[in-house]
């Protein structure tokens, strides 16, 4: 299955289980009014649902977690937490957020970290991020080689295939065009400042998502 066809898919359930227009009429509408339906979705279920960003080490399966932070879609925070890795931070990590050893030195590990505050919010709400599959996957490979756990999110959805049907630019192969988060708050005019830190990338996600549903 696509990404086109999954994310109709998980809009399609979603109408099924809200007081909008039946499926049958919301499948005549257009991409961006499916995505603004959509996102309202959410924000109605704000008790439900966390926006939620990280920052690693690296992108491979062996990568830690240096920082997590997640805000209801309406943007209340709910975590913000610095995470000491088991190894250096790489220089071309700390060129990108900024997040470099002597600030971690301090913070507490993974494992600390998932006993409070991660695995009380993470078992309550359903994962919205703009990058989900990459945030999914490194909360799953931190919590299984730092705590022994076997884990999988209570619900995930990804903000970034959400926006490229909103913005509906089409590929050539097929499917919309995906665009960077900055690229995105850019089009909508949403300030996007310090990116690629968890919490500012939580906030800004939040704003877009807001956007979308208006």
């Amino acid at each position: 299955m696509d990404d086109e066809d999954e994310i109709s898919r998980r809009i399609d359930s979603w109408i099924r289980r809200t007081t909008y227009s039946p499926a049958a009429t919301i499948k005549a509408e257009s991409g961006r009014e499916r995505m603004r339906r959509w996102a309202r979705t959410i924000l109605a279920a704000d008790d439900r649902w966390m926006i939620l960003d990280t920052e690693t080490t690296g992108f491979a399966n062996d990568d830690d977690i240096i920082e997590v932070a997640a805000v209801t879609p309406r943007g209340e925070p709910l975590i913000e937490c610095l995470i000491r890795p088991g190894r250096r931070i790489p220089s071309e990590i700390t060129r990108l957020t900024g997040i470099r050893d002597e600030m971690v030195a301090g913070s507490p590990s993974f494992r600390a970290a998932w006993e409070q505050p991660l695995a009380a919010q993470l078992s309550a709400r359903s994962i919205l991020a703009y990058n989900a599959p990459f945030d999914v996957r490194m909360l799953r490979q931190n919590i299984q080689r730092h705590c022994g756990l076997v884990w999988s999110p209570v619900g995930s959805d990804c903000l970034m295939r959400a926006y490229a049907r909103y913005a509906g630019t089409r590929q050539h192969r097929g499917g919309y065009r995906s665009h960077r988060l900055g690229d995105a708050c850019a089009q909508m005019g949403i300030a996007h400042e310090h990116a690629h830190r968890a919490l500012a990338d939580c906030l800004v996600s939040a704003r877009l998502l807001q956007a979308m549903a208006n």
